[in-house]
This record gives C-alpha cells, structure tokens and sequence, in this order.
C-alpha cells in the first residue's frame, strides 16, 4: 500500500484542481460526506455527535461533516476553535452553508475556559476532530493545545478527519500534544505518519477514503514510502510443483556461532528450513561443535578448524570457502562474538561472497569498521541492525537512530547499496532504489533474544528459493511479525519465545498460501 506525507497530498490536491479542473469544495464536499459516512457505519447506534473543527481546509471538512449528519437527523453540535474571519475560504463558505440548520453552535472566544468549552461535549456519542489535517508541522501550544487535551479527557470515541489533530503526518509523533482517535477517515492515500511511530496507536483503526481524485493521478504519484500487505508479496506463495525436490528450494549456508553462543545460528538454521529452503547447512567453530547438541536433524552441521578456540579465526577460511561451495545463500553473524581474528574473518567472507548475504548480529559488529566490504554489486547484502547496531553503523547516537528511522536507513541503503532492515517497533525496510516500507505486523512481546536470528534465518530461507531480493525481505520481515501475532495468543506476550515462533511461522506461511490459493491470486 502506497504511504503519502503532507508534501505529496498538497501536489495531488493541487493537480486535482489545476489540471484535472475538479472543484477544490467539491473535494471539501466529498471529504465530509466520507467522514459522516463511515460515522453511520461504524456508529449505527449512536446519533449524538459534537464536531470540533478548526480555521483551515480540515475544519471546512468538519462543517461538512456536521451539515451532513444533521440532514441524516443526527443530533449535532459544532464547537469552533477560531473566529470566522480567520476561516479558509473553502471553510467559510462551508461555514455559511451552516445557516437554519438544527446544529448547536459554540465558539472558543479569547477569555474562555477551555475545559468549560469542551466540556460541553460530554453528553454526545461520538466526538469528530477537523482541527488540524495533515500540514501541521510545529508543536501544537496554547489555547488548541488545551482544547486536545480536553478532548482526550472525555474518554469518547474520536473520529479524527484525515489526520488525528496534532500527529505529525511524516513522523507519526505527537507535535506536543495529538487527539487519541477510535477511527481516522484519511483522504486519498494512506499518510505515512499513520503508519510509523506513535501513529498507529493514535489513529487506530484507519480507513483511506476516495474522495475523487482522478485514479491517474493516485497511481503516477511516486512517494517511495509503502506499508507492507498480503497484497504485495502474494503472487511468490503459489503451490509448489509437484516434481520439485529439494534442490529447486536452495541451499542456505548459516555462518554462525561460538563457544557458549551456539543457539543463535542453530535458531536461524531452523528458521530457513521453516520457511521452505531445501538444504541448510550450519557452519560454526569446530571447538564450539564439540560442545553443541542442535537437537535438529534436519540441519546439516559443518565443523570449521578454529585452533580450538571455539570462534573464527583466519584458519577457518579455508573451510569456510570450501563450505559456500554451491551454497544458493549465506547467512553470517549470529552469535560470532567480537573478537579481532572472528572481524577479520568476517569481513574476508563477506567482501568474497558472490551470492545473497544476510548479515546479523555481530556481523554487523565487525564490519563497522569496514563498510567498504558491503559496497558494490557483486552480490545483494541484507543487512537487519536493531537500533544500537544501526547506531555503530552509522556512528549516530541510539536516540538519534529513533528519533529518525525512516531518513537513516534511507540513506545508509542508498549509499552502500543495501537492502537495510531497521528491526524494532513498526520495522523499517529500505532498499537500494531509495524505497523505504513499513512493518504493520508484530507485537512487544517479541522483544526478547533470538528473535532476530530467526528473521535472519527466514530472509535467507526465502532467498534460497528464488523469490527477488526486495519480494523475500518484504515477505519475511512481514510473516515474522504475523508469526509473533499468531504466537501471542498462546502464549501472552510475556511468555514469547523464538522457538514458539518458529512453531507460528508455519500456521503464518500457510495462512498466507491458503489464502491467495482460495481466492485464486497469482
């Protein structure tokens, strides 16, 4: 699903009106009758509404939201933030057509007590918010601010219109304070700040209206910002041939592991097996292989000489390169430990691969100091840091990486030519063309240790069987989270283990390819 900021609305407004010659009130017009629209459909039983509507194109939106309910016999009041004459001139006449219509009115004048004034809400169903829309871009003070505020204290379902009044559009954070909405009805395209940050815990349950704007213009419209669907990845989960074996699902290589770090690559090993792969093999010091019971019988295990160290070292090359030896993709990093002789062996494997790599874990660790070896085309890397690591990647602060997800792996994935998964809450993917897409999928309690080596495993598992670069990090960062959400519901977030994912991952696989097999997609 496409993801549009404030910036690409403006440009198709815009156009819509200059070059498509469509009304700019009639796309007021079509707005408000969408907002009071889905209030009937999701509110049947509720016929007292108060509509909170500011001085811009977002308040006009609100007028026609409440003129149109009060037609439908609705019981409506109107509560004004600004003074008429500060209207737009969409809102105000708008506004005007508000004249002999049963609709209670109350304005917010200077010496007012806000609390009074909205508390004269408290006795509807349902509150709308057309305060802001989606240009806001400074913090949100004063006399509004308090009227937000206000509006989350009566506890009412909100129907915020096209943005929640005071969530930033881009960043989906509150701009000092933003209204906490049951139901935002958005215009056009789904906005990006509904889908990262705070903004799907803000907006809640979303639904992107079409207002008219002509589809030509929706589809030439390139963001480069998307959520990740079912829909996206859907025509890579068909029936498998009958006559398939398993060398048509590819190989996987996990390069992984040290003493008393074995279960990572171990969990990885397994992921790419669940996800499909035909063959995995798990590399791991020869020192820590004495020690290790995979308790998987499935995976192939490949001792590499260590000098009995227990961890990688220059003397595991050689085996290493004989190891990736007709190997479809590898997967390196986790649970390697950081020691210099496992960096360096690290970054000769990783500069030498010349299929897919995945690198986790202290993969990344060590090739901080060496980035060079990611650059280039000889063959995709996919990179999937938490924030800490993206943080030692990038040189920026932890916070600094939080603060703006999205722009640091864009950039950091257009620079060196990667495919970046940003793993944490709402997981950023960017890819090397400059496209950034969202998560929606996953839940809190999947913070917790080898959850990352599983999504490592997958991404590899998917690769192997020949889906494209982007098509298998998509699908897999997607089905992780839709594994955890599965998963939860057995065992409680805080119950959560990798291994139940591992169990998840199969129902979430399936559900997928029962789906689009039942409605005959792809």
């Amino acid at each position: 699903m496409k993801l549009a900021t404030s910036s690409h609305l403006r440009a198709i407004d815009a156009s819509a009106i200059n070059d498509y010659h469509i009304a700019s009130l009639d796309l007021m017009e079509r707005a408000g009758r969408s907002v009071a629209e889905e209030i009937e459909k999701h509110f049947s039983s509720k016929k007292k509404v108060s509509v909170f509507a500011g001085k811009g194109n977002n308040g006009g939106d609100g007028f026609v939201t409440a003129r149109l309910l009060s037609e439908k016999g609705f019981e409506v009041k109107l509560f004004v933030l600004y003074s008429w004459k500060d209207f737009s001139k969409d809102a105000r006449t708008n506004w005007e057509r508000l004249v002999g219509l049963k609709i209670e009115v109350f304005e917010l004048g200077d010496g007012d007590d806000v609390k009074g004034f909205v508390s004269k809400a408290s006795d509807s169903d349902i509150l709308v918010d057309a305060i802001f829309g989606t240009g806001l871009a400074n913090e949100v003070k004063g006399r509004p601010r308090q009227v937000i505020e206000a509006i989350n204290s009566l506890l009412k379902p909100v129907v915020s219109v096209d943005m929640p009044s005071g969530l930033c559009a881009e960043s989906g954070q509150p701009l000092g304070a933003a209204v906490r909405a049951r139901l935002t009805v958005t215009f056009g395209l789904m906005k990006l700040g509904l889908a990262v940050g705070q903004g799907p815990e803000y907006s809640k349950e979303t639904v992107v209206a079409d207002i008219g704007f002509p589809p030509g213009l929706i589809d030439k419209t390139e963001t480069g910002f998307f959520l990740i669907t079912r829909e996206m990845v859907r025509d890579h989960f068909k029936k498998r041939d009958p006559s398939g074996h398993k060398g048509d699902y590819g190989h996987v290589l996990v390069i992984a592991g040290s003493l008393g770090k074995m279960g990572a690559g171990f969990l990885s090993s397994r992921a790419a097996l669940v996800s499909g792969a035909g063959l995995v093999t798990y590399a791991l010091p020869k020192g820590a292989f004495a020690r290790f019971d995979s308790k998987g019988p499935e995976i192939m295990i490949e001792p590499l000489e260590d000098e009995d160290k227990g961890i990688f070292t220059g003397k595991s090359l050689p085996s290493a390169r004989k190891a990736l030896a007709k190997k479809t993709v590898l997967a390196i990093g986790p649970g390697l430990g950081t020691d210099k002789e496992t960096i360096d062996f690290v970054t000769d494997v990783v500069s030498k691969s010349v299929i897919p790599t995945v690198i986790d874990a202290d993969g990344l660790n060590a090739i901080v100091s060496h980035l060079g070896v990611i650059d280039g085309k000889k063959s995709p890397k996919i990179l999937t840091p938490h924030p800490g690591e993206m943080s030692r990647l990038t040189g920026l602060t932890t916070q600094q990486v939080l603060n703006d997800r999205i722009a640091i792996a864009k950039k950091f994935a257009g620079a060196h030519g990667v495919h970046l998964v940003l793993k944490g809450h709402r997981t950023i993917v960017a890819d090397p063309d400059g496209n950034v897409y969202i998560n929606p999928t996953g839940n809190p309690g999947m913070a917790t240790a080898g959850m990352g080596d599983v999504l490592t495993g997958v991404i590899a598992g998917f690769l192997a069987q020949g889906l494209p670069v982007t098509v298998a990090v998509l699908a897999a960062v997607y089905l992780h989270g839709m594994a955890g959400d599965l998963a939860v519901k057995e065992s409680g977030e805080r119950g959560l283990i990798a291994s139940d994912l591992l169990r998840s991952f199969q129902k979430a696989v399936k559900d997928i390819e029962e789906y689009f097999q039942k409605n005959d997609v792809g």
